[in-house]
């Protein structure tokens, strides 16, 4: 009986051992990216195309700011909601009729003191901002459509009417901007 409870003891403890490794291991991960950029299209991406996505746009941006791409295998509006909300990203892309939809909400950063709008007429959208009890449409450009990106391209993707955007909870705008300066620098 004494032989019972330790082993139950015995396993108790490995249990709780575990637990604790999983969460230290989960915890520490080290340092975060500077700039995190989500992809989430209606269509998905695969895992190697978000790989090929990160290797391209590190060696284009260098060391820093680093950068994350993280994607998103499956589409879920949910999680789009969710990375919007959660303020820690500092570029989305997905398509460009969920960008509308989205945008016209408000939240994101203009962006034509950076890209001219007349390039971008599909990032050009009137949003809702300002207060609860003071609302007003503001027309600009909110978006850059990716076609034009050769990152894109060189990652094997034509065609997919992507559009990135920088919403307005990013950790650092001035960052945000740079990188997606870069993006659309690549030829």
């Amino acid at each position: 009986m004494a032989q019972k409870r330790q082993r139950k003891g015995l396993w108790g403890m490995g249990l709780v051992a575990a637990s604790l490794l999983i969460w230290l291991t989960g915890c520490g991960g080290g340092p975060a990216e500077d700039v995190k950029i989500s992809v989430i299209p209606q269509s998905g991406v695969p895992f190697e195309i978000t790989e090929k996505l990160q290797t391209l746009l590190v060696e284009e941006v260098g060391a820093t700011p680093t950068v994350g791409i993280y994607g998103s295998p499956v589409y879920l509006p949910e999680k789009l909601m969710l990375e919007l909300a959660a303020g820690d990203n500092s570029i989305i892309i997905t398509d460009q009729d969920i960008f509308k939809v989205y945008g016209t909400q408000g939240g994101f950063v203009e962006l034509q003191n950076e890209f001219d709008e007349k390039l971008y007429p599909e990032g050009v959208l009137t949003a809702e901002v300002g207060t609860k009890d003071e609302p007003k449409q503001v027309t600009a450009l909110y978006g850059v459509p990716l076609d034009s990106s050769g990152l894109f391209r060189e990652a094997g993707l034509k065609d997919t009417k992507w559009i990135a955007f920088i919403p307005s909870n990013a950790p650092d705008v001035e960052q945000s901007l740079q990188v997606l300066k870069k993006i659309m620098e690549m030829k």
